[in-house]
């Protein structure tokens, strides 16, 4: 019998089969169009992601192939969660906005967060 796996977020928990082998991420990568932006839009910048129930500010840790975008460039993204950890689904849709600046796209790559690294790595020392 399979017992569904219970993922923690920060506003609740989500219920998933162990079939969809449930990923919580700080990183991620998603393929963007950029809607609007005044000047440019690079690596550095913070954004207020929204992907399904998810809403956190990321920092725009890389931009790949480019140094910088202007409006209606597309470019593959990585993005970092400001805060905590999230509960992601590769293909997702999302938004981002701050100001001004929006664009949309979809994530293309998930980048796990191992949480028990550091505990593990502090058990070894003793």
């Amino acid at each position: 019998m399979q017992l569904a796996a219970v993922v923690c977020s920060f506003q609740g928990m989500v219920m998933v089969s162990p079939k969809m082998n449930p990923t919580i991420c700080c990183q991620f990568e998603a393929a963007i169009v950029l809607l609007f932006h005044a000047k440019t839009f690079r690596q550095g910048s913070q954004v207020t992601v929204h992907v399904g129930n998810v809403r956190q500010t990321a920092t725009v840790e890389r931009l790949h192939g480019k140094d910088e975008l202007r409006t209606g460039e597309r470019a593959v993204v990585r993005f970092h969660f400001i805060k905590h950890p999230e509960y992601l689904r590769l293909t997702a849709k999302l938004l981002f906005r701050e100001g001004v600046t929006k664009g949309i796209g979809h994530v293309t790559r998930l980048l796990p967060h191992n949480q028990y690294l550091n505990h593990d790595q502090n058990l070894q020392d003793y």
